[in-house]
C-alpha cells in the first residue's frame, strides 16, 4: 500500500521479528512477508503470467513491491528465505528514479482516504525524502 512505499523510501526493514530468548530462527524455514526484492526473486512461470508480471509503467523501481501486492491480493503468499543470498549491484544515481517507481506504487495501491491524500503529495514528498537520505548517505547529486 502506500505505507509500504514511505517504509521503502526510508529503508526500514520492519519491526524486528518477535522471538523468545534464547530461540533461533530456522535459516531453512521461509517466513511469510509483505515483499521482497525484485532482484532477488523466483516465481514460477504460470504464477508470473496469472499475475501479468511486472507493470512495465515503473520506471525502476516499486515493480516488485507492486506484483507481491498483487500475488497477496490474489491470494497467494510472499516468502522470505533467510538463507538465500545474492548481490545486486545499483546504479550510483537511482534516487530520482527511485522516488517515481515508489510514487507511482503509491498511487497504484491506494485504497483508502488517506492513501490516495498521501499518494497525491507523494511525487514530491518521496524525492525529498531521498535526495534527503542520499546527502545524508554522503551520495553527491545527480549530475544535471
Amino acid at each position: 500500500n502506500a505505507w509500504s512505499a514511505l517504509a521503502e523510501a526510508m529503508d526500514w526493514r520492519g519491526p524486528r521479528p518477535l522471538r523468545r530468548r534464547g530461540a533461533r530462527l530456522d535459516p531453512h524455514e521461509a517466513l511469510p512477508v509483505a515483499a521482497v526484492s525484485g532482484a532477488f526473486m523466483l516465481i514460477g512461470r504460470r504464477e508470473f503470467h496469472a499475475l501479468e508480471g511486472f507493470d512495465e509503467h515503473f520506471a525502476a523501481f516499486g515493480a516488485d513491491l507492486d506484483l507481491c501486492r498483487r500475488a497477496h491480493d490474489a491470494g497467494g503468499a510472499v516468502l522470505l528465505q533467510p538463507a538465500a543470498a545474492g548481490v545486486q549491484f545499483a546504479p550510483a544515481y537511482a534516487g530520482a528514479r527511485r522516488a517515481q517507481g515508489l510514487a507511482r506504487f503509491a498511487a497504484k495501491s491506494a485504497k483508502t482516504p488517506l492513501e490516495k491524500a498521501f499518494a497525491l503529495i507523494a511525487p514530491p514528498a518521496l524525492g525529498l525524502l531521498v535526495a534527503l537520505m542520499d546527502f545524508v548517505a554522503g551520495r553527491p547529486p545527480r549530475p544535471r
